[in-house]
């Protein structure tokens, strides 16, 4: 059985649209995929949702469904993210996705420019981070990153 729960289109950082998605999967003979965005943030994001509306993400995903019934299952997904003391995915919980990928790009700090400092960045704004939060200390840097992995396992959120 071909699948894929790890699926972003253009509601977020993907290239492609959920139809262009679907047709894709078919063609590589994929049983089921999930289209699972990146989720809203409370601060400006280069690849989440500006504001995820999830009544048309969703109307979307079963009118494309409907198109393609019998060929593909769609599930509904959403990659929300964690971020110490400011989100985390229960603002997910109240609708009705078959899943939520829990992920940690973020670290709790901000530049001087109010943007959080996370991984998923140039080497220049991740140097900057690493010495200006973590004092070039790598080691510490990843022990804060599996410090929020395990939160956001251990309290569910």
């Amino acid at each position: 059985m071909k699948f894929n729960f790890h699926t972003h289109s253009t509601y977020s950082d993907g290239k492609n649209t959920i139809e262009q998605l679907a047709q894709k999967a078919i063609e590589e003979n994929f049983e089921i995929l999930g289209i699972s965005d990146h989720g809203y943030v409370p601060f400006p994001s280069d690849w989440n949702a500006a504001e995820l509306n999830i009544d048309k993400y969703f109307k979307e995903i079963d009118d494309i469904q409907q198109k393609y019934l019998g060929k593909i299952k769609l599930l509904k997904g959403v990659e929300a993210d964690f971020v110490e003391g400011i989100c985390n995915v229960d603002i997910y919980k109240k609708y009705n996705f078959d899943y939520i990928i829990g992920s940690v790009h973020y670290f709790p700090y901000k530049f001087e420019n109010g943007i959080y400092f996370n991984f998923d960045t140039t080497e220049e704004l991740f140097l900057k981070g690493l010495k200006q939060f973590f004092g070039n200390n790598t080691q510490k840097m990843i022990e804060k990153y599996y410090e929020n992995v395990m939160e956001m396992i251990e309290t569910g959120t």
